[in-house]
Formats: C-alpha cells, sequence, structure tokens
C-alpha cells in the first residue's frame, strides 16, 4: 500500500512479514527513547524537548519503515501527527484483515 506521511510517499504494507516485525520492532524502541524524552524534559528547554521528540519519531520511521520520513522536520508536532497518522493508516491495515476474516462473514 502507497502511503503518503510528511510529503514523503512510500510503501508499507504491515501484511509483509519482513515489514510488520520491523514495524513491531519500531514500537518496542519508542520506549528506549523516553530517557532521552525525561532529559530533555528535566533541562526545562523547549529547543531540547522538541530535538528529543523529532528524533524520537525520526528513528520510529527509520525502523518502520527504512525510510527517513522526517528528513526535513524541525517541528516536533508535525514530527508527532506524522507518527499518529502512520499508526493510524496502520491500524487501518490491520482492521482489514480482522475484518476480512471474521467468522461471521466467512461462513
Amino acid at each position: 500500500m502507497t502511503m503518503k506521511i510528511s510529503d514523503v510517499s512510500f510503501e508499507f504494507d504491515i501484511f509483509d512479514i519482513d515489514q510488520s516485525e520491523a514495524y513491531e520492532k519500531a514500537i518496542e524502541d519508542l520506549s528506549l527513547e523516553e530517557a532521552s524524552i525525561s532529559a530533555a524534559k528535566a533541562s526545562k528547554k523547549m529547543s531540547e524537548m522538541n530535538k528529543a521528540m523529532i528524533k524520537m519519531f525520526r528513528t520510529f520511521f527509520q525502523t518502520a519503515t527504512g525510510i527517513d520520513v522526517l528528513a526535513t522536520c524541525k517541528n516536533s508536532n508535525a514530527a508527532s501527527e506524522a507518527y499518529y497518522d502512520f499508526i493510524t493508516a496502520v491500524g487501518k491495515q490491520k482492521a482489514y484483515v480482522v475484518e476480512k476474516y471474521d467468522t461471521k462473514r466467512v461462513r
């Protein structure tokens, strides 16, 4: 499925084993970034928090898709929105398979 996130078009199919594993790893790795977010919060510098958040989402996209979707992003809110757009699109892909193979439909 072609996705367009943050003006970057790429192919992502949650039903592909390699891509689903990469997505799952990216989700797991988000928790590793919590320490850098906490450190940035402690600094009380908005610029440090913005950098940490953009880095976290950039790392997520690179791990999940192999593409730097946020290459030119300098806005943490835009990075966050790109993340939520992506996981919403993946959720719709997942819902499709659940709906498609619902036992009520198969009968």
